[in-house]
């Protein structure tokens, strides 16, 4: 949502923006040309912002998202899963609440997808 958040403020503004994304996605899977589509098609639709997505699977990734989440530059957006190497992401606020960002949407997902994930903040989106 963080993502689908910034699109919308920038797209209304025009202004150019780069969106980074960390995927974890094994570039062997079928699911790979998927996400090379879509990523070229969101390009094409919004000439003003550009979407960069970083691949990385298993080990691969959760090394990589350790290794930027100590420099300080965490991208745009990540997949993240409700366990252990989340939680030290909320506890050190690293990322940000998606509660501000969800307004008229929030009604839009199931309660348990919206419930408060640490200390009461919603932190990652299906």
């Amino acid at each position: 949502l963080v993502f689908v958040s910034s699109i919308s403020v920038c797209v209304f503004a025009q202004e150019e923006v780069e969106l980074t994304m960390l995927n974890y996605l094994d570039i062997t899977s079928p699911e790979a040309k998927v996400w090379d589509a879509t990523v070229e098609a969101f390009n094409a639709k919004y000439p003003n912002i550009t979407l960069t997505i970083e691949n990385s699977f298993g080990d691969a990734y959760h090394q990589k998202l350790a290794a930027l989440a100590g420099a300080g530059d965490l991208p745009d957006v990540m997949i993240l899963w409700p366990s252990g190497r989340s939680l030290e992401l909320y506890k050190n606020e690293l990322i940000e609440d998606l509660y501000p960002f969800l307004g008229a949407d929030k009604d839009k997902y199931t309660p348990s997808a919206v419930a408060p994930q640490y200390d009461g903040k919603l932190y990652e989106l299906p």
